[in-house]
């Protein structure tokens, strides 16, 4: 009798325990909590810096810190009855698309690091008049140029992250979505 007493009390202690180890469990994976928290910046920032002299227009983009690396290609928007000339060292020619990439081809593009610039793009603006300092000289043409009425250059630029192939090899994929993700730091004290 005594015997049976001892295993039935052990029976009843490892039901009591095997019971309370789930509960323990699942209090510990709910409701410990880490302290502080990190934010997180996954992507790419990108400027552009632009001046105008000699009626050329020179464009550089910019990767900021704690990008990652990125690839480029502008479109240049003109309107104005001179002729325009783009060029720019590491510059693609005007490709079907539009464009204008950075690097020596649109399929061989140049990867731009953090804290690095590309070369400049510039759009350079041809056959403008000159004024003249005759008294009876007409310089209507070169007035309007200088009330901002002759022509309007823009450059619009794009950056997509450099994407990797299977073997190692970069791509760009220039139809990527953006997609936005809200985070917030965690924990509590």
């Amino acid at each position: 009798m005594r015997k049976r007493n001892i295993v039935l009390i052990a029976l009843i202690f490892a039901l009591v325990v095997s019971a309370t180890i789930q509960p323990a469990i699942a209090y510990f994976t709910t409701y410990v909590r880490a302290k502080g928290g990190y934010e997180v910046s996954i992507g790419d920032t990108t400027t552009i810096k632009e001046s105008f002299s000699d009626w050329t227009k020179k464009v550089q983009i910019v990767s900021e810190k704690g990008s990652e690396p990125v690839f480029i290609r502008a479109k240049v928007q003109y309107t104005g009855k001179y002729p325009i000339t783009v060029s720019g060292d590491g510059w693609t020619e005007k490709q079907s698309d539009g464009y204008y990439y950075y690097g020596d081809s649109a399929t061989e593009l140049t990867v731009l690091e953090e804290t690095k610039e590309t070369t400049e793009l510039k759009v350079a603006v041809s056959g403008i008049p000159e004024k003249s300092d005759a008294p009876d000289a007409d310089n209507t043409e070169f007035n309007q140029l200088k009330d901002g009425e002759g022509f309007s250059i823009v450059v619009v630029y794009e950056s997509t992250p450099v994407r990797y192939n299977p073997d190692g090899t970069t791509y760009a994929d220039w139809d990527a979505k953006v997609v936005k993700v809200n985070s917030t730091t965690g924990g509590n004290s």
